[in-house]
């Protein structure tokens, strides 16, 4: 599945996802309640800065740029572990292109 840094993600409506000492945890959520039984998933710090910009409104180079100087580095040193972690989260359907 190919990434593309000029489209938006946005963060799936069927997803509970609660913060907790610094991680996020997600659960698949089948009828709107949690589905214990399917897999829960865990972001640690930089899934988490990643996870709170998929709003569907900038786009993936947009939100390189912010998490680049955030984190002060560079936009080609964090583009890969972004595009990554998005490419998980797009596979286990927890987002979505807009």
């Amino acid at each position: 599945m190919k990434i593309d840094i000029k489209r938006c993600y946005c963060i799936s409506d069927n997803v509970i996802a609660k913060e907790i000492e610094g991680e996020l945890v997600i659960v698949p959520m089948i009828a709107d309640v949690g589905n214990l039984d399917a897999e829960m998933y865990s972001l640690n710090s930089t899934g988490l800065a990643v996870w709170k910009q998929l709003d569907g409104e900038k786009d993936l180079e947009h939100v390189i740029t912010a998490l680049s100087e955030a984190f002060a580095t560079t936009f080609d040193h964090i583009k890969d572990d972004v595009v990554e972690i998005v490419e998980q989260l797009l596979k286990k359907g927890l987002v979505f292109e807009t």
